[in-house]
């Protein structure tokens, strides 16, 4: 049984399942008792429990509905369903608002195709679309199984993945060993779409791959220097760069907070090297999450010494960014460019 809330949005029925007390329940009672099934497909494995069970996704899950009113009615044939997993109860958070952005995106798309278009023409025939989200709480762990879940309950076809790369990893394998096609709008991580090949095709995704933007971000650095060294731009404030040119002068050093961002730093010298040299690639920087002011201001001063020019921050908080510009005033350093990753998480 859940406990439901209903909210009319003109032609839009939304239903909030605030209790699914059956998600976990029967799992834990009847595992030692179900047979085990493990599918492989290109190489990406998901373990299944006989009888619909899915173990791992906690009791008292949220999940969320949303369609026309009457799928049943005469203009219609039938209805499409797409089931997936959304960040539905942490809406203070960055992945929470995101998620809801997404939901918000389906719901005005379910309007429109219900009052605009009278639902989703195929064959000769309307059929009309429901949306159905299970929580995955923000976290990676959970993401799987509340698509499995959403899957299961729904029978849909095709699913849907909900906000952030480290949650649409989980997803995208669990859908690609269900047979389901998946969308997400919420993801750029280039693995997520290759991963699990020959059936990587059933991943679609709406962002340009994540590695685009730093390639382009550090490409834009060297060209900006090599026209100022062209006379085609001017650096602000009548600064100058040093002796042999702007596009002579760039060495970059990596800002890296938090030791969950050391692989990430890693992974970015590599294309750092193909713009600016590896030669011109100074030693990265750690600094803790806690933006330790002197850990910041001992890391700045090393690149300043190193005559580090471009300073380019990896950190999943905000707050790193005023940081480092703060220090910079410091200790007196004025690299020609601060760059950045991420930064898209608060403390708070």
């Amino acid at each position: 049984m859940g406990c439901f809330a209903a909210q009319r949005r003109r032609s839009v029925l939304v239903l909030y399942a605030i209790c699914l007390k059956d998600v976990a329940g029967s799992c834990q009672e009847h595992v030692n008792n179900t047979t085990v099934v493990q599918s492989c497909l290109g190489g990406v494995c998901t373990v299944r429990f006989q009888g619909g069970c899915l173990p791992g996704l906690p009791s008292g899950v949220p999940s969320l509905s949303f369609g026309t009113e009457d799928p049943q009615q005469e203009r219609f044939l039938g209805e499409i369903v797409l089931a997936g997993h959304s960040t539905l109860g942490a809406k203070a958070s960055s992945k929470g608002q995101k998620a809801a952005e997404l939901r918000d995106s389906a719901v005005f798309f379910a309007e429109w195709l219900s009052q605009e278009r009278g639902g989703l023409r195929l064959g000769g025939a309307n059929y009309s679309m429901r949306f159905h989200f299970v929580d995955d709480a923000g976290s990676a762990g959970q993401a799987a199984g509340a698509l499995a879940y959403a899957l299961l309950r729904t029978e849909a076809r095709f699913a849907l993945a909900g906000y952030s790369s480290s949650l649409n990893l989980k997803s995208a394998a669990e859908a690609r060993a269900s047979g389901r096609l998946l969308v997400t709008a919420g993801a750029s991580r280039t693995s997520i779409f290759t991963a699990g090949a020959p059936d990587a095709s059933l991943v679609f995704g709406l962002l340009p791959p994540g590695d685009n933007y730093d390639e382009s971000l550090l490409a834009s650095i060297v060209h900006i220097a090599s026209e100022i060294d062209a006379g085609r731009a001017n650096l602000p404030d009548g600064a100058r760069c040093g002796p042999n040119g702007c596009r002579a002068g760039l060495r970059l050093s990596f800002i890296c907070v938090g030791l969950t961002m050391l692989g990430e730093c890693a992974r970015f010298r590599e294309i750092a090297g193909r713009h600016f040299g590896v030669e011109n690639i100074a030693e990265d920087v750690y600094i803790p999450l806690n933006l330790s002011a002197a850990a910041l201001s001992n890391g700045l001063l090393r690149c300043k010494e190193d005559r580090v020019t471009v300073l380019y921050i990896v950190s999943k908080v905000f707050e790193a960014l005023p940081e480092v510009l703060s220090a910079l005033e410091l200790v007196d350093y004025t690299p020609y460019a601060v760059a950045g990753k991420g930064m898209t998480l608060g403390f708070a």
